[in-house]
């Protein structure tokens, strides 16, 4: 038996030259004595430390697919943010946190400031595609 749970993804669609440039772009750095760990991406989008083990990236194929992919598991993502996939930039990949990946991510209004339009970091371009609410399907 299926169970569905409410959730929400943010997602952002990336352009990298390979799938280890994005991994080491969104990996954090554990091993720093003092503080909280860090990404570039964290870096970059202002997010803070939030539980990776909620957010994954795909990456391989246009984003319309790859959104299609992922709404397997999070019902009526690819209807949601398709529409929302920037054009002019040869899109491969996506960076997706789960709402329940820490406190930066359970509202609008405890969520730092992120640029606006793409972001390049550590040699991938980022680009936020929204919050979208979805159903989690396990």
């Amino acid at each position: 038996m299926s169970r569905y749970v409410h959730d929400t993804l943010t997602v952002w669609a990336a352009h990298a030259r390979a799938e280890a440039e994005l991994a080491g772009a969104v990996r954090f750095d554990h091993s720093a004595e003092e503080g909280e760990p860090k990404s570039a991406f964290s870096m970059a989008f202002r997010t803070g430390w939030y539980d990776d083990d909620f957010a994954f990236y795909l990456y391989g194929d246009n984003p319309a697919a790859l959104l299609a992919d992922c709404s397997a598991s999070w019902l009526t993502l690819d209807q949601q943010a398709t529409s929302r996939i920037p054009s002019g930039q040869d899109w491969n990949a996506l960076y997706v946190i789960s709402g329940g990946a820490g406190d930066e991510w359970r509202g609008e209004e405890v969520r730092p400031p992120m640029p606006h339009g793409s972001v390049e970091v550590g040699g991938v371009t980022f680009r936020l595609l929204g919050t979208f609410p979805v159903i989690a399907k396990f």
